[in-house]
């Protein structure tokens, strides 16, 4: 075989793998090696001017509206995947207020919650209940500043729930804001977001149906990401997939949708 060979005539089987960078600074956005199933897909729509007899098609179509995309199943989920299909970005930091819900067992008429809550002084605490035996809610309690039957404290500097009357082994049920800390990611979703585009690289393999040898195959483009998706989760079974189409649009200053190419690993080594 020569070493500038390539086939013209192949097998094609594995799933890619997918490379998204930054259309602006080629930075990677992600890459994706965990793909359950991908696609290339490719329409064009064809117009026959018509007549005679029958109506029938007379000489060749005029196309328009072509299109291309890749189509995906992700084996997990990726936030920068995720906050680039509904056009935000990941934010990593501090300041980030979430709501706990916690189950507490009361000792000596005290329980601490897992984590400090939030909020306005006197008042940090928005929910609480005893709990029965069954899971229900029984009795509502409110937070103030003295300590009554259905009346309980919050302390912020030692993070202590102080009650009265309950007897130990009372369950009850809390719910309050905290801060989740400067490792907690964040993706805000807002009404008027779309998906901006990406440089997608989509690495395949093909195998010469003669030499049974294989060749690397890329598929090169720009593409925006359909920003539909959903969580589809169950009790049993196979955890959740990340369905994702990446729709390829034409570049500005070029009429290339996208390329593909196929070459040989030995041949390009000699670069």
């Amino acid at each position: 075989m020569a070493l500038d060979y390539t086939p013209k005539r192949f097998a094609i089987h594995a799933v890619y793998n997918v490379l998204l960078r930054n259309t602006a600074t080629t930075d990677m956005i992600a890459y994706l090696d965990d793909l359950k199933t991908s696609s290339l897909v490719n329409e064009l729509v064809l117009v026959y001017p018509t007549g005679g007899c029958g109506n029938t098609y007379i000489g060749g179509a005029f196309g328009h509206s072509r299109r291309a995309r890749i189509e995906a199943q992700k084996a997990t989920w990726t936030t920068d995947i995720a906050a680039l299909q509904v056009g935000t970005t990941v934010v990593t930091g501090s300041n980030t207020d979430a709501i706990q819900y916690d189950v507490l067992t009361i000792t000596d008429n005290a329980a601490t919650p897992t984590f400090t809550a939030l909020g306005t002084l006197g008042a940090e605490i928005s929910f609480a209940n005893t709990v029965n035996s069954d899971g229900t809610y029984d009795v509502a309690l409110t937070q103030a500043a003295l300590v009554t039957a259905t009346e309980f404290t919050y302390t912020p500097g030692t993070n202590l729930i102080t009650t009265s009357g309950l007897a130990d082994g009372t369950k009850i049920a809390i719910a309050y804001e905290f801060n989740t800390g400067t490792s907690a990611q964040t993706i805000t979703v807002a009404v008027g977001d779309v998906p901006s585009t990406a440089l997608v690289t989509a690495y395949g393999i093909v195998k010469d149906l003669c030499t049974n040898l294989e060749y690397k195959m890329q598929i090169n483009g720009t593409v925006q990401i359909d920003p539909n998706w959903s969580w589809a989760l169950t009790a049993d079974g196979e955890p959740s997939v990340e369905d994702f189409k990446m729709e390829f649009v034409r570049a500005c200053g070029t009429t290339t949708l996208y390329e593909i190419i196929v070459y040989n690993e030995g041949d390009a080594a000699l670069l």
